[in-house]
């Protein structure tokens, strides 16, 4: 499980969660085959634009590791694996997604923003998150370690839930 993040340049006049839907939609239909999605070439252009956004975001976090597959994917993936946090830049957009249960949760989130201010600054990307339903901003870094650290907090009992007092046929008994 993770917290995710979508960056993206909403177009102009368009409401950012109206674009966000868009956007997925597009995204759904566009990757109907895996294959033929993840074997296309990306022009030059376009593989450009997103290293140079690679590229800052490394600037940002010198321990930001990109992953270099021969041939390349029509995607660019950089990892910090001290903070545990992973960016994926897209041709028209980009995640970002950390995992639950970290200790350094406060240091991982000022990563996260640092990275989307980067985009935001380079390519006018906001920043949705799917969790609270909503562009989010540095502002709401608060809101968000209290979602995140709320989840850690619960996850173990989701994963591991402690059995059952009673056998669940008798809910409406006091026997046990």
């Amino acid at each position: 499980m993770s917290y995710d993040f979508k960056l993206f340049r909403p177009p102009e006049g368009i409401d950012p969660a109206r674009a966000f839907r868009e956007l997925l939609e597009r995204e759904e239909q566009g990757i109907g085959d895996l294959e033929a999605w993840r074997a296309r070439v990306l022009p030059d252009l376009v593989r450009q634009e997103m290293q140079n956004l690679a590229t800052l975001v490394k600037a940002s976090h010198p321990a930001f590791e990109q992953f270099e597959p021969v041939p390349p994917l029509p995607w660019i993936e950089l990892t910090h694996e001290n903070l545990d946090v992973q960016v994926t830049i897209y041709e028209d957009s980009a995640t970002i997604t950390i995992a639950y249960f970290r200790d350094r949760s406060d240091q991982m989130m000022a990563c996260v923003f640092d990275c989307i201010d980067v985009f935001h600054r380079a390519a006018g990307y906001l920043a949705y998150d799917p969790q609270l339903g909503r562009i989010v901003t540095r502002a709401n870094v608060g809101e968000i370690l209290g979602i995140y650290r709320g989840m850690n907090d619960r996850l173990p009992e989701m994963l591991h839930p402690s059995p059952r007092k009673r056998p669940w046929w008798k809910f409406w008994s006091s026997e046990v």
